[in-house]
């Protein structure tokens, strides 16, 4: 009998300590990326390779700097703070695939321009890919979310949605009741003359956000390149260029003294009212975007929007979110 009983607490106890060793199960999320992929993602994420800009940005704010132990080229000017993150590639189109498995990450965050072939040969190691876009308007709150879920930053991810907010709600009121005749031409510029973007661009919904018609809104593709031409006789009220990430504000005047000195512009109504700007690329994509909604709603409507300064509210984000005070001009001229 003392032998049964015996035999029954040893099998008692054999059975609680499997159960006490038993490793923990990996707690997993689920994310359904920009284009459609579902990722299961084991946690904690402790290596992230990330080939956007837009997206480091984004993980930085979300106190994520330290996992990331990769990226690909950037404006270090912009990003004091990302300056020592190894570089494996100039963008998602064109990473260095041997330095970044080397690195064995546990995530690899990309912007749409990553190939297919690519990211099927990160998977085919058993690295987890995240495919998104912070150039599509709608998308950004949902990768904030996203990132937010991955590194557990829920309270910061909502700060900043908030900050970004309260600026696209005050540029809706104040454009609530303007008529479409209120609405200036607007010509957006982009790489080189007379590339310009349709409704397939991303930028015309910027456009019409911030209270413009785009003239090319109804052209096929998403950006062609029109004749001058064609901008003339659509005489827009407002011409804006695209700045590159790395031009400086010499870079920036140059180009707006070229714009202004094109024959088939000097007539239009934008050269002629000096409505000519030159905005960087920085404060058009990902959560900078907000920054260019406003300094686009103060070229088309600078009497609505004579009390706001974009460049102080850029600011404001900067010491904010990055802690960071030094940084260039997005725009030229200053507004």
């Amino acid at each position: 009998m003392l032998k049964k009983i015996s035999l029954v607490f040893l099998m008692l106890f054999l059975i609680i300590s499997i159960l006490s060793f038993s490793p923990v199960a990996a707690e997993k999320i689920v994310i359904e990326d920009y284009q459609g992929e579902i990722v299961e993602i084991e946690k904690p994420v402790e290596k992230i390779v990330c080939m956007s800009p837009a997206m480091v940005e984004i993980l930085i704010i979300l106190e994520g700097e330290e996992k990331i132990i990769a990226r690909t080229e950037m404006d270090d000017d912009l990003l004091s703070s990302a300056q020592n993150i190894p570089v494996v590639g100039s963008s998602s189109n064109r990473p260095q695939i041997e330095a970044v498995l080397e690195l064995e990450p546990d995530l690899i965050i990309a912007d749409t321009m990553l190939s297919d072939r690519n990211r099927e040969i990160f998977e085919s190691f058993g690295i987890k890919v995240v495919v998104e876009s912070t150039s599509d308007p709608d998308r950004l709150d949902q990768v904030i979310d996203n990132f937010a879920l991955i590194l557990d930053k829920k309270e910061k991810a909502e700060e900043l949605k908030s900050f970004m907010a309260e600026y696209e709600d005050l540029i809706k009121n104040r454009l609530a009741e303007i008529d479409s005749e209120e609405r200036p031409l607007v010509y957006w510029e982009w790489r080189g003359k007379y590339r310009t973007g349709t409704s397939k661009a991303t930028v015309d919904p910027l456009i019409n956000f911030a209270g413009g018609i785009n003239i090319a809104h109804d052209l096929e593709g998403s950006y062609p390149v029109v004749s001058s031409e064609f901008v003339w006789e659509e005489n827009p009220d407002v011409i804006v260029k695209m700045a590159s990430r790395d031009d400086s504000l010499a870079d920036m005047k140059n180009s707006r003294d070229e714009l202004m000195d094109r024959d088939a512009l000097k007539d239009t109504n934008a050269v002629k009212n000096d409505r000519v700007h030159i905005i960087s690329w920085d404060v058009q994509n990902g959560v900078f975007s907000i920054i260019g909604k406003l300094y686009y709603a103060k070229f088309f409507h600078p009497d609505i929007f004579a009390d706001i300064d974009p460049g102080s509210i850029r600011e404001e984000m900067l010491n904010r979110f990055f802690e960071q005070d030094e940084f260039d001009s997005a725009v030229y001229p200053a507004q």
